[in-house]
């Protein structure tokens, strides 16, 4: 079986295959990384904007299209950098798994900012503690973490 599976492998990674890989320094460091690898995960979002009306969301019964999911993105996107926030700069999202966490994600990576995930069941003194640490510029929240956050 495990020599199926490495032959199985070797397969996959080898020269001309979708996962080929090769290997290339990376700040520094010689590495084993994918040939047709997207150069970053800006280009995976917007290698989904082809989708347009088909569904890129379902939450309860909402429903949200890859343009609309877009165009929201691009929105949220411009209002960061209205608010100062720039690439390398550190963008916090606390909320539950909303269909908000998603396009607050891919809004800060459009603009080359961090996104640093926060544990939606923290308490007020972890969720203090977590961002005080992280330093973020901006903080996306829900109702729910914005509340734990006023009693800090």
């Amino acid at each position: 079986m495990i020599d199926a599976l490495n032959a199985t492998w070797d397969a996959m990674i080898a020269e001309g295959q979708p996962f080929a890989m090769t290997e290339t320094e990376v700040r520094g460091i010689p590495m084993r990384v994918f040939t047709s690898a997207p150069p970053d995960m800006r280009f995976i979002w917007e290698m989904s904007a082809g989708h347009g009306d088909k569904p890129y969301i379902v939450f309860e019964d909402e429903e949200m299209s890859y343009g609309e999911a877009h165009a929201t993105v691009r929105s949220l996107a411009a209002y960061l950098v209205e608010r100062g926030v720039q690439p390398g700069d550190r963008v916090a999202i606390a909320m539950r798994n909303y269909p908000e966490w998603a396009l607050s994600y891919w809004a800060t990576i459009c603009i080359g900012a961090a996104v640093v995930g926060v544990n939606a069941w923290w308490t007020p003194a972890e969720l203090e503690y977590g961002l005080s640490d992280s330093r973020p510029k901006v903080v996306i929240c829900d109702g729910e973490r914005l509340e734990r956050l006023n009693e800090v």
